[in-house]
């Protein structure tokens, strides 16, 4: 290997074959052929062939490019130790001699292992195929499938988040070469330089901030140092490598246990680069980055006067339901899935379709299903609907699952549910959640004040503000934003949501202070002083930390009244549990655990 300060140069080795776990489940492996079978056939007019429970003639994948004879692909998901029989194989080619179009090309790709059988088999096939002008076969058993991955590595590292050990080494070396730059300079009289000093703030803004396209970046930075370009040429310098290698390694290192460099790289930058609080703060939000500077969840190793977030069991799973509106039909919500449980967000496969108004009891029993064969027996999930701030009122709580033992259930009255802000996803709106939550967490376990001028409270409490009157977005953020104990916000009358508005509304006012949670009842208390009772009973002298399971143990005494309090609506923004990215997640799931179930 050869480096210097202009270039870095890899020298490639032989490889060590790399064996691949097939995935658990059928919707992955047809999603992984897909892919493959995108770039092999270069092809981009391949798709899934209709949906699970249809008539499929044989054919999971199709191309959709108008030729006379597409080419199709069958996927049979077994499990590593099963060998396919000849008699599958037959199976699935009399059902693709049945397609309504003639096929030129039809592959069988499976997670099981070959025979010499099914190989004879397919070569039969193919002689008799030829001789009466039908399509060929291919038999792509998990071997075969692992040499077409290898040929493909954006395939492999998309789904099985990894990386190849030439493209560690490579950042390796980028990374040597930035620490050795660093290094050599020095102003004469031996302190660091301007320009070290912006390079290590820079770093700071790369991990606080979204990336700036290069161009952005060089603009700013000439319009910031106009005299000082002569110091250093633009490829040389070093705030541009640092960028370049930081969203380079943010974006691959996470994938290996072997990123030393950008550990310690970063560790001492973030040391040099100030305060460092709001770096903390997204540090204990992206848990990705921190397992690249091979910190543990929340113990942040730099100079910050921010208090790291305290431990917390999580004694029982948690299912984030994240729910947009269809772009197609905004009233039918587009559905992922996640069970979250001690510091892992996994996801649940869901059928690829928009939950209406009809099939909404299915889906979402479906859904519980998929999540109590991934949980340990007899622990009920809470459930936590992540949702746009223009649905975070909606009534989750009321949708109804249909179980074996309760039959049709009202799910707010079988197990905990919340609702969450997906808002929370963009880093600018996580930022005030953790600064609040990092102020209040240590007394979320003490008793609750609540009042109606937080200002005069204490600040060593937890406080809910009891919002009895109708407040604008603005009046709510003057209230809360001046008193950084408030972390409950009851409303007596239900909060409007201003889609279409240039004023700031409740719920954006919420989102902006970071105060974590916040209850009302969606039909309003209408000057009942009982049910205004109820409600604050809720949170008044007791340990909001306990609150999602107090108002659950309502939900249950209130289902059979007719009750103003019987609707609640409660917000749980806990930043332990933010929303994963889904481009960012793993596209495998589990392993279904079927004892005991």
């Amino acid at each position: 290997m050869k480096k210097n300060k202009q270039e870095v140069r890899v020298v490639n080795m032989p490889s060590i074959r790399v064996r691949y776990q097939p995935p658990s489940n059928e919707a992955d492996f047809e999603l992984l052929c897909l892919k493959l079978l995108r770039c092999h056939w270069k092809c981009n007019q391949l798709d899934l062939y209709g949906r699970r429970g249809e008539a499929q003639s044989g054919v999971d994948i199709i191309e959709l490019s108008g030729v006379a004879k597409p080419r199709a692909a069958q996927c049979k998901c077994h499990h590593d130790h099963v060998v396919i029989q000849r008699a599958e194989i037959l199976d699935e080619i009399g059902k693709a001699k049945k397609f309504e179009q003639p096929l030129s090309q039809y592959w069988i790709m499976t997670s099981a292992k070959t025979s010499v059988i099914a190989q004879k088999a397919i070569s039969q096939i193919n002689i008799e195929h030829k001789a009466n002008k039908l399509f060929l076969v291919e038999l792509w058993t998990w071997n075969k499938i692992e040499d077409l991955m290898d040929n493909y590595p954006e395939i492999l590292d998309d789904f099985y988040c990894t990386i190849g050990g030439q493209t560690v080494k490579r950042f390796e070396l980028k990374l040597d070469a930035i620490l050795s730059l660093l290094k050599h300079i020095q102003r004469k009289d031996g302190h660091s330089s301007w320009l070290q000093e912006e390079a290590l703030r820079s770093v700071k803004r790369v991990l606080i901030h979204p990336p700036l396209p290069s161009e952005d970046l060089r603009k700013a930075y000439r319009e910031s140092h106009p005299l000082c370009m002569d110091d250093l040429p633009m490829n040389e310098n070093p705030v541009l490598l640092i960028l370049d290698a930081v969203y380079g390694l943010a974006a691959f290192s996470r994938r290996t246990d072997d990123c030393h460099p950008l550990l310690e790289f970063t560790r001492r930058a973030s040391e040099l680069a100030g305060s460092g609080e709001r770096l903390a703060a997204y540090l204990h939000l992206n848990e990705e980055l921190a397992g690249v500077l091979g910190l543990t969840k929340y113990e942040i190793s730099c100079s910050s006067n921010a208090a790291p977030l305290p431990s917390q069991k999580e004694d029982r799973p948690y299912v984030l339901v994240c729910c947009e509106p269809s772009l197609v039909c905004p009233q039918d919500l587009l559905v992922e899935a996640w069970i979250h449980q001690d510091g892992r967000a996994i996801g649940v496969p869901l059928e690829k379709v928009p939950w209406s108004k009809k099939n909404r009891r299915e889906m979402l029993t479906l859904l519980y299903k998929e999540v109590t064969l991934r949980i340990p027996r007899k622990q009920l999930p809470i459930f936590e609907f992540v949702v746009p701030r223009s649905l975070i009122g909606k009534d989750f709580d009321q949708w109804e699952i249909c179980l074996k033992e309760h039959g049709l259930t009202k799910i707010g009255v079988y197990c905990q549910v919340v609702t969450r802000f997906l808002e929370r996803r963009n880093i600018v709106s996580q930022i005030p959640l953790v600064e609040r939550w990092e102020r209040i967490c240590g007394y979320l376990q003490t008793p609750c004040c609540v009042t109606e001028n937080p200002q005069t409270a204490e600040s060593n409490q937890a406080v809910s503000f009891w919002a009895e009157q109708p407040h604008s977005g603005d009046q709510l953020f003057d209230v809360v934003n001046n008193s950084v104990c408030v972390a409950c916000v009851v409303f007596r009358i239900p909060p409007k949501v201003r889609t279409n508005s240039n004023k700031r509304d409740a719920m954006q006012a919420m989102l902006a202070t970071g105060v974590p949670f916040a209850l009302w009842t969606r039909t309003g208390i209408n000057n009942s002083p009982g049910a205004s009772a109820e409600l604050l009973a809720l949170v008044r002298g007791k340990p909001l930390s306990d609150l999602p399971r107090r108002v659950f143990e309502h939900r249950k005494k209130s289902s059979n009244k007719k009750h103003d309090s019987s609707h609640i609506t409660l917000v749980w923004d806990d930043p332990y549990r933010l929303p994963p990215d889904p481009q960012k997640q793993p596209r495998f799931f589990l392993e279904t655990k079927t004892e005991g179930h």
